[in-house]
C-alpha cells in the first residue's frame, strides 16, 4: 500500500504523523519540498506500507495539490511510486466552507473522469493514466476534522485532553484566554491572532505552553510525543478509516 495524504499545513501534518506513528508503528523517514517549491512532503514507512503526508499551505492549495498528485499519478501507473489511495483531510471550518472545498475538489477529480468524494469513506475507483491501455485502481478518501461541527486537528486533541482529569481545568482556561484575546484585539490594537486558523489553533498551543513549560521552545514532535495517542477514541473514530493499516479499515464503496 503506498498512501498519500493532502494536509492544510504544518501542524495539522505533526500532529497525523505523530498520530500515525504511535497509533500503527510507522517510522518517520524523510522530508523533502514539494516538487512546485510549495509546501512539504513527509514520507513514513511501515512493513511494505508506505505513507506520504503533503502539506499543501493553506485551504486554497487543496485543489492545485490534489491535481498535481493525480498527474503525479498517472504518470507513476505501475512503478513503486504509484498511490494506491489518495486522502484529503482538511479544517472544518464551516459547513458553507466546507462544500466550498468539497466542490472545488470534486471539480479537479472530474478532469481525471474520477467519481466525486464521499466524504468519511473510502471510495474505489479506476484512474486512466498516461500509459496507453493501462489503468490503476486506486482508493480516495475526504476527512473534515472535527466530523461533526467546525473546528480543526487540534480542536478535536484539545477537546480530548479537556475529557481527563489533569487536562479538564487547563483545556477550559485556554480557550478562554484565546476568546478574551480574540475579542479584545481590534480595541487592543492586538495585530495576533488575525486569521481564523490562528483563532483555531491558537488554545491547543496555550494549553502546552503551560502544561510543559521548560519544553515550550522544543519543537511540536516533542511535545506530541508526550501525548498517549491509545486513549484519544475521538481522533480514532474520525481517523477511522485509516485502520485499513492494520487490516481493520472501512471497505470502500465501489465504482
Amino acid at each position: 500500500m503506498n498512501a498519500i495524504i493532502l494536509c492544510e499545513g504544518e501542524s495539522d501534518c505533526v500532529i497525523l504523523s505523530q498520530y500515525f506513528c504511535n497509533r500503527f508503528h510507522f517510522s518517520y523517514q524523510k522530508s523533502q519540498k514539494s516538487a512546485d517549491g510549495i509546501g512539504m512532503d513527509c514520507r513514513y514507512t511501515k512493513d511494505s506500507h508506505t505513507l506520504t503526508i503533503r502539506i499543501v499551505e493553506g485551504v486554497r492549495g487543496f485543489g492545485g495539490k490534489l491535481r498535481d498528485t493525480l498527474r503525479e499519478n498517472a504518470i507513476n501507473t505501475g512503478t513503486q511510486d504509484q498511490f494506491t489511495h489518495i486522502a484529503v483531510i482538511a479544517d472544518h471550518d464551516s459547513d458553507n466552507e466546507n462544500d466550498r472545498l468539497l466542490q472545488e475538489l470534486n471539480e479537479v477529480l472530474g478532469e481525471y473522469q474520477l467519481p466525486i468524494f464521499q466524504e468519511g469513506h473510502w471510495r474505489h475507483c479506476t484512474q486512466i493514466t498516461e500509459m496507453k491501455g493501462r489503468s490503476a485502481d486506486i482508493e480516495l478518501l475526504f476527512l473534515s476534522i472535527p466530523l461533526d461541527k467546525s473546528g480543526a486537528l487540534e480542536t478535536m486533541l484539545l477537546s480530548t485532553l479537556e475529557k481527563t482529569e489533569d487536562g479538564r481545568y487547563l483545556a477550559m482556561e485556554s480557550r478562554l484566554f484565546v476568546d478574551a484575546l480574540i475579542h479584545n484585539r481590534e480595541a487592543k490594537s492586538m495585530p495576533y491572532l488575525s486569521s481564523r486558523g490562528d483563532q483555531v489553533k491558537a488554545p491547543l498551543a496555550v494549553f502546552f505552553a503551560v502544561a510543559v513549560p521548560r519544553r515550550i521552545y522544543a519543537t511540536q514532535q516533542e511535545i506530541l510525543n508526550m501525548v498517549d495517542w491509545s486513549t484519544f477514541s475521538e481522533i480514532q473514530k474520525a481517523l477511522r478509516a485509516f485502520d485499513l493499516f492494520d487490516g481493520t479499515g472501512q471497505p470502500s464503496n465501489e465504482i
